[in-house]
């Protein structure tokens, strides 16, 4: 409960300093429009500049120019498109160095959403016993890195992850945590190679006991 008022707080933070911002400069311009060199005071000074015409009100230009640039889906975010659609995939989990697979099979279904900005995974498989997960993904204009978040019903936390991609486009890798049943916080990495246009991998990297890496998760995934 306390995770999702935080969560709320954010997002109404985030959303009100939008708001407010963009309400703040369109009166701005109104009031830069209606002070076009007349004094509507009546005591000599124009109100929507103050007395040295300095702009109070209005969003720093450099600011506008920026904050433009960050929520303008670009080259990355097209890159994501490849995701987009129906698959069926293949799995194998090791859950020891060593230790005989787990195998599992799933679909899962994959689409843009706000406007293009995030690519949002459904998952739904058979590896052990069912299960349903949740994936968002997305390039980070500020960072300039892809971030990405996934859940789903086998556990109650979050994985978060950052990455980029290399200079082919067709293979994207990244590195995140999660904290493990035990409360212990594990550093995992993951790489998805894109074979053609139908077809992609993914290997994700845990950590033993001992807390050296092993590959502990593998899937074939093939568009429907």
């Amino acid at each position: 409960m306390a995770l999702r008022k935080l969560t709320l707080h954010k997002v109404l933070f985030g959303l009100g300093y939008v708001c407010g911002m963009m309400v703040l400069n369109t009166q701005a311009i109104a009031q830069h429009g209606d002070h076009d060199g007349h004094d509507h005071g009546g005591d000599g000074h124009n109100h929507a500049h103050g007395e040295g015409g300095g702009g109070e009100g209005m969003m720093d230009p450099a600011m506008m120019e920026a904050w433009g640039k960050f929520m303008t889906p670009g080259a990355p975010h097209e890159g994501l498109k490849y995701f987009v659609g129906e698959w069926n995939w293949t799995s194998k989990m090791w859950m020891a160095p060593g230790a005989p697979p787990m195998e599992g099979t799933g679909t899962s279904s994959s689409k843009m959403i706000f406007g293009g900005r995030y690519l949002q995974d459904e998952v739904h498989g058979i590896g052990g016993m069912p299960f349903e997960g949740r994936g968002v993904t997305g390039y980070d204009n500020a960072k300039k890195k892809y971030c990405a978040v996934w859940f789903d019903t086998l556990g109650t936390g979050f994985m978060m992850s950052e990455g980029t991609v290399d200079a082919s486009g067709k293979q994207y890798s990244y590195r995140g945590s999660y904290v493990d049943p035990m409360g212990k916080k594990k550093m995992v990495r993951s790489v998805y190679k894109i074979i053609n246009d139908d077809k992609y991998t993914l290997e994700m990297y845990d950590q033993d006991k001992d807390g050296k890496e092993f590959r502990n998760f593998e899937l074939i995934i093939t568009r429907k």
